[in-house]
C-alpha cells in the first residue's frame, strides 16, 4: 500500500510542478506575463513587433512607462487604430494595467516595437525585455520568436512591423 501512495504522491507533485511552470513561467511582483510572442521576420528587417499578454495581480494600478532590450537599438510602446479605413500607429508614453486587471499587446492594437535588431532573429531564439514603470521597479521577461501566421490566423497576416516599414525614426 504504502508503494501504491508514494506512486500517487509522485504523480500529484509532477502534475503540480507542471501545472505551476505553465501559469507562472514569467511572474514576478504581481506581474504575470503571458502568451508572449515576436513574429519571425527575414533577417534583413529592421524592425519586428512583440505581442504579450501582461496582468497586475496587485490591488493597485501599474504604470508601464518603457520597455527596454539590449538586444535591439532602440524599443517604442506603439499603438495601431483604424479610424474610417484608415490605419495609423504612434508612440505612446505610459500603459496603464489596472488594479488586478490585464492589458494585450496584440496585432492591430496595442504592441512593442523592436527597431534594430542587433543580430538576426529565428523562430526558437528569445528576447529579454525589461518592463520599466513608474514607480521605479521593473520586470523582465523573455519573448520567443514564433513563425509567422498564415492569413487564416486571428490577425489576418497583418503585421505592424510591416507598417512601419514605411515610418521613419
Amino acid at each position: 500500500m504504502s508503494k501504491f501512495l508514494f506512486r500517487i504522491s509522485l504523480y500529484s507533485l509532477v502534475f503540480t510542478l507542471i501545472f505551476i511552470s505553465n501559469v507562472s513561467a514569467h511572474t514576478s511582483g504581481g506581474i504575470a506575463v503571458e502568451h508572449a510572442w515576436i513574429r519571425e521576420a527575414p533577417p534583413n528587417t529592421k524592425v519586428l513587433a512583440a505581442y504579450l499578454e501582461i496582468q497586475n495581480h496587485t490591488a493597485k494600478k501599474r504604470s508601464i512607462s518603457a520597455v527596454t532590450s539590449k538586444q535591439f537599438d532602440k524599443t517604442e510602446i506603439h499603438l495601431s487604430t483604424n479610424i474610417d479605413g484608415v490605419a495609423k500607429m504612434k508612440a505612446i508614453g505610459n500603459v496603464d494595467i489596472p488594479a488586478e486587471g490585464k492589458v494585450v499587446f496584440a496585432p492591430g492594437g496595442l504592441h512593442i516595437m523592436l527597431i534594430g535588431a542587433k543580430v538576426p532573429l529565428r523562430e526558437g531564439n528569445s528576447v529579454n525585455l525589461i518592463f520599466h514603470f513608474k514607480d521605479g521597479s521593473s520586470f523582465a521577461t523573455d519573448v520567443s520568436v514564433k513563425k509567422s501566421k498564415s492569413k487564416d490566423s486571428h490577425d489576418h497576416g497583418s503585421t505592424d512591423h510591416d507598417d512601419h516599414m514605411q515610418h521613419k525614426h
